[in-house]
């Protein structure tokens, strides 16, 4: 692919008329609309040139096609575009020059901000502007406050954190950048740099920003963050240390003020801070430590009131004290597991407002003294939730399915059928007759839904269907594969059999599950056509990973949004197809979630056992996309290994070179200069088989420029 291919000609192709035409010719409004939308149009066409010309590494044609963009305000920001090109290269003579060119036009276009560019001029070896700005600020005005956080971000940003850190120590304390129901962006920061502290182990400069918080809460947190780097590193010493500053903090926070303010959240106490370090200290094999925190944080729960908005609960002692039994659970003191849960059904049992939520809470705390073999407590409460539910009035299906889960647990099987019979829910009754191991009920609602899924044509509705009868049996796998085995069409069997599996994959019980998959890949292996045997692959595929390529947004946000589980549910399935896109997409989403998880080493290992169904994969077009997206992520979360092997698997020269190059770049800024220059190397004679002589020139005088940086050969322009 070449950039000529897009052939837009180095000059506007349309001459529309300006403006002052249209007025002098006294011409009609309608004309002077089309001739603005047909200058949009043009500026349009150019920026996209622009974009694909910056992604293959065209970086003196973007520069000229730039300069034909009309709109000020645009071609301003393709500027900085092209500026964050260059820097990701290295080339940072280039970048200083186009950034003053780029601040100039936005000083005519009247719109200058000196805050907005503080980034660029940082990253283009022009700290001395940032330093005025910092100099001529009035130490105590509001304003002042504001412009040290945008100039302490624009320093985060760049790397330099401990610049960020010495700003942000200048804003007073008691300075409000957003309302009290609002993130806090002074913390956001702070937790910023933290974590970029870490990064670089610099544990000192981390322990000192974590006590800069305003608040407690905050301090607490990081400084278990902290702790927990330590212990990962195998350093418990420190890391004890840190732990037993955090709990020092989290004693002197007694119970969090609730802002009765309908706009404001409400918070809870101090007991979910507590309780954590109660699990840490256990982790520590510091048993006793850990049930004397368990014992503040009932004092802290207890000095909390129930609280409600709206008549909505927002938070509620006994939820809290279910939570601290749990904690006793695990720590094996049944016997004060039993006394705090005791506490929490008298907490229960003073709702008077929801009658619904004391139901739930009172079902809640039932299923978990089924748990810990105290039936018959059990057996009291759900008697007392039952009664409560006879006298709602609409009673909710939540509350009633509820309500049959429990009775089956405490033995009243009969109420539990009957309470969904009620409701007339094929789908609840099904799942209440499996937990109940009632085979007759189940068989006949079962053949009952048969029938009706075999009438219906095979759409969405039906597969909505086929995955809601697969919840209600997943708690019976026996009845399940019974129900499936009567499926007829080995389509329908298929869908079935993998949404039952994903019930027990999310459970983590990949026994059952794997044998599940099994069974459905070999229903669909049956399906007569070929071509409708690779949709269901395909479909189901498509399904569990939710979308069909990586999202572009991701790359920006680095956040995931498919479970990991789901992830290797569909890794299973088309690993069983000849489909080598498919395969590929599947485990790019899975390389996408190992990164976001910051596992990079199982990442890589991922990519390198995979590459092959990559490399087939890579010749469609659309694939490209989501590769080229991965190895952004890479880039921008730091997984230079990651980003390295994507950027030497990628067959088109122009894509190559640019991925090689920012690769190069993020090793040199962090500290390995000599692996950068080995790229570079290699970068140099991928660029010298280029036959375009001016493409040539242009690239070997870029990666020249880098590779001097790189060996200090070439001082920076201030």
């Amino acid at each position: 692919m070449t950039l000529i291919a897009l052939s837009y000609g180095k000059e506007r192709i349309i001459n529309p008329v300006s403006v002052a035409t249209v007025s002098q010719k006294n011409h009609q409004t309608e004309s002077l609309k089309n001739s603005i939308a047909q200058e949009e149009k043009i500026d349009s066409d150019i920026s996209n040139i622009v974009r694909k010309a910056l992604e293959l590494g065209y970086y003196h044609y973007a520069r000229q096609q730039i300069k034909l963009v009309e709109d000020l305000p645009l071609q301003v920001q393709l500027l900085r575009e092209l500026t964050d090109a260059y820097l990701a290269v290295g080339q940072t003579e280039e970048a200083y020059s186009i950034v003053n060119q780029a601040v100039t036009l936005d000083k005519e276009s009247g719109s200058f901000d000196p805050l907005t560019w503080c980034k660029d001029w940082l990253l283009t070896g022009q700290e001395e502007r940032v330093k005025d700005l910092i100099q001529n600020l009035d130490k105590t005005s509001e304003q002042a406050a504001q412009i040290r956080l945008s100039l302490a971000q624009s320093y985060f940003q760049v790397g330099n954190i401990a610049k960020a850190f010495q700003l942000v120590q200048l804003i007073p304390v008691d300075t409000v950048f957003v309302p009290d129901d609002y993130p806090n962006p002074i913390n956001e920061l702070l937790q910023g740099i933290i974590d970029q502290a870490l990064q670089e182990n610099n544990k000192d400069l981390a322990a000192q920003v974590a006590l800069s918080f305003p608040g407690k809460i905050e301090q607490v947190i990081a400084l278990r963050k902290i702790a927990h780097q330590y212990f990962q590193e195998k350093n418990w010493t420190k890391g004890k240390e840190k732990l037993s500053q955090a709990l020092t903090i989290a004693k002197t926070i007694d119970a969090i003020p609730v802002i009765q303010d309908r706009h404001s959240f409400w918070s809870e106490p101090n007991a979910n801070l507590l309780l954590q370090l109660a699990q840490d200290y256990y982790e520590l094999g510091e048993r006793q430590k850990a049930l004397e925190i368990l014992a503040l944080a009932q004092e802290s729960i207890q000095n909390f009131k129930t609280q409600f908005t709206f008549d909505v609960v927002v938070w509620n002692r006994s939820k809290a004290l279910q939570e601290l039994a749990a904690y006793y659970l695990n720590f094996g003191e049944n016997r004060q597991a039993l006394a705090i849960l005791d506490l929490a059904t008298e907490e229960a049992k003073k709702f008077r407002r929801k009658r619904e939520v004391l139901i739930q809470e009172l079902l809640t705390i039932a299923t978990t003294y089924v748990q810990i073999g105290q039936k018959n407590k059990a057996e009291l409460l759900w008697q007392d939730a039952f009664y409560k539910l006879e006298i709602i009035d609409p009673k909710s299906a939540e509350l009633v399915l509820k309500t049959a889960r429990v009775a089956i647990l405490v033995g009243h099987k009969e109420e539990g059928i009957k309470l969904v019979e009620q409701t007339q829910s094929f789908l609840m009754q099904l799942e209440i007759a499996a937990l109940a191991e009632e085979e007759k009920s189940m068989e006949k609602l079962a053949e009952k839904k048969l029938q009706e899924i075999n009438q219906l044509p095979f759409n969405d509705d039906k597969i909505i269907s086929l995955e809601q009868v697969a919840l209600s049996l997943a708690e019976n796998p026996k009845i399940a594969l019974k129900f499936s085995g009567k499926i007829k069409n080995p389509l329908d069997q298929a869908y079935l059999l993998v949404a039952i599996a994903k019930n027990y994959a999310q459970k983590n019980n990949w026994n059952i599950a794997n044998n599940l998959l099994k069974q459905a890949v070999a229903a669909a292996e049956t399906i007569p056509e070929q071509q409708q045997r690779e949709e269901w692959f395909i479909e189901t595929t498509n399904r569990l990973i939710a979308i069909n390529q990586v999202d572009e947004h991701l790359v920006d946000e680095a956040q995931g949004t498919i479970p990991l589980w789901q992830l290797q549910v569909a890794q299973k399935i088309v690993e069983k197809s000849n489909l080598s896109t498919l395969r590929a997409k599947v485990n790019l989403k899975l390389l996408q979630t190992k990164m976001m998880d910051n596992n990079e080493e199982s990442a890589l290992n991922s990519l390198k056992k995979n590459l092959k169904y990559f490399q087939k994969a890579s010749l469609k077009k659309e694939f490209n996309k989501e590769f080229l997206n991965l190895f952004k992520l890479a880039i921008k979360s730091n997984k230079n290994d990651v980003a390295l092997f994507l950027a030497e698997n990628i067959f088109d020269k122009d894509y190559k070179i640019v991925a090689l190059r920012q690769a190069a770049q993020k090793y040199a800024v962090n500290g390995n200069k000599e692996k950068a220059k080995k790229i570079l190397s290699e970068v140099m004679k991928i660029a010298q088989t280029i036959n375009d002589s001016s493409r040539n020139q242009e690239l070997i005088k870029g990666i020249t420029e880098q590779q001097e940086k790189i060996a200090g050969q070439r001082q920076q322009r201030t």
